[in-house]
């Protein structure tokens, strides 16, 4: 069971406050004591307890041939633990299941937090588990599961998604977690996009290109552009998501096989509960190393793939140091490896692992301003102010 005490969460956006949305998205100027953009700090934060309660992605009925759903919430909690989400179990005695139960579009578990935000369902506690019920491709069969909380999860209970439906009928399963886009936030589904914005937010319907992306993928080009010596299928899938969410159209070209890259030794990351021990990580590269695709392994983390770019990869390179990493201490290195991975590895080892995409950030404590870019490391968070 998870502890019930409350763990360190970061100022993270698990919510969103409707004032400091507005303060942040309607056009107010940073002050002249904000930093320059791109400039990046650091914040310390161990790992906290990974620890995942056992009704999380317990069944409320047997899902047949479905693959791995049961891991898959598990994966999610623990994935949402790392991200900062403040949850504490099953909200009631929910189980998993299909949802809507005529027409289903996902695999649904409702979890319970800490958040005491008003929304549309009228449960302030309410965290929302969903993956898509049938997967996109055959050839990339396991469903995964994201979280839908705060402002989003206020906005998805609204009818105003397709048929002016609420929940997975009107909005679909969600594709992955919120990020930000051109100064908003954003959370992708399966029937659409629901965007925050300086009023109440709205919802975009669309075919998003991720599902045609991932769809189409041929055994062909899922054995050229994701496999690699050694490489198991689920890093195989795991990075094949990663890029169907991260590119458009004619992204990027790949730099070769995606690569496992193992420690000397293990790396024992930093935690709160059970230590976390590293056996190496999934590389693969494109545009000569501009944009990095990366997975730690480790049997306690959720095997997902996050995409590295801009200013975060090139302090990971350059071996500088920023503001609030004062004190850190490596934590191992490598075998082998090119001048690139060793270089890669050794901002691994500073900063720590990667666990999470670039998730939006408030910014700099006073609510004014743009929102900043926050990517989760093992050792805490680097912040990009924009």
């Amino acid at each position: 069971m998870i502890r019930r005490r409350l763990l360190r969460f970061p100022r993270l956006l698990w919510f969103f406050p409707l004032a400091a949305l507005c303060a942040s998205s309607c056009g107010s100027s940073a002050s002249s004591g904000d930093p320059p953009p791109g400039q990046l700090r650091f914040e310390t934060l161990p790992l906290p307890d990974l620890a995942v309660p056992p009704e999380v992605g317990s069944f409320s009925e047997n899902p047949g041939d479905t693959r791995n759903l049961g891991n898959a919430f598990r994966d999610a909690y623990a994935d949402a633990l790392i991200r900062g989400l403040p949850l504490r179990g099953v909200l009631g005695s929910d189980r998993v299941h299909p949802w809507p139960g005529r027409n289903p579009e996902s695999w649904s578990q409702n979890w319970a937090g800490e958040g005491r935000e008003p929304n549309s369902w009228g449960i302030p506690e309410l965290f929302l588990a969903l993956g898509v019920y049938r997967p996109e491709n055959p050839l990339v069969p396991d469903t995964v599961v994201y979280t839908v909380y705060g402002r989003i999860l206020d906005l998805y209970g609204r009818s105003a998604g397709y048929s002016r439906a609420n929940g997975a009928a009107g909005y679909g399963a969600p594709l992955g977690e919120i990020f930000l886009e051109n100064g908003e936030v954003i959370q992708r589904f399966s029937r659409g996009r629901i965007v925050l914005d300086g009023g109440d937010g709205r919802f975009i319907p669309r075919d998003d290109p991720f599902m045609a992306r991932l769809r189409d993928l041929t055994i062909e080009e899922i054995d050229g552009e994701f496999s690699g010596p050694g490489i198991p299928p689920e890093a195989v899938w795991a990075f094949a998501r990663a890029w169907a969410f991260a590119f458009s159209e004619g992204g990027p070209e790949s730099d070769g096989p995606l690569l496992w890259v193992p420690f000397s030794r293990p790396w024992i990351l930093q935690s709160e509960g059970n230590p976390v021990s590293a056996l190496g990580f999934y590389l693969k590269t494109y545009n000569q190393g501009r944009y990095v695709f990366t997975a730690a392994a480790a049997k306690e983390l959720p095997l997902r793939a996050f995409l590295i770019s801009g200013p975060v990869l090139a302090v990971l390179l350059d071996g500088k140091r920023i503001p609030g990493t004062e004190g850190l201490r490596p934590l191992g290195r490598i075998s082998g490896g090119n001048d690139f991975t060793r270089s890669l590895a050794a901002g691994f080892a500073f900063y720590g692992l990667p666990l999470s995409g670039v998730l939006p950030w408030p910014p700099g404590g006073t609510g004014e301003g743009p929102w900043e870019e926050a990517q989760r490391f093992s050792k805490g968070w680097i912040i990009v102010h924009r």
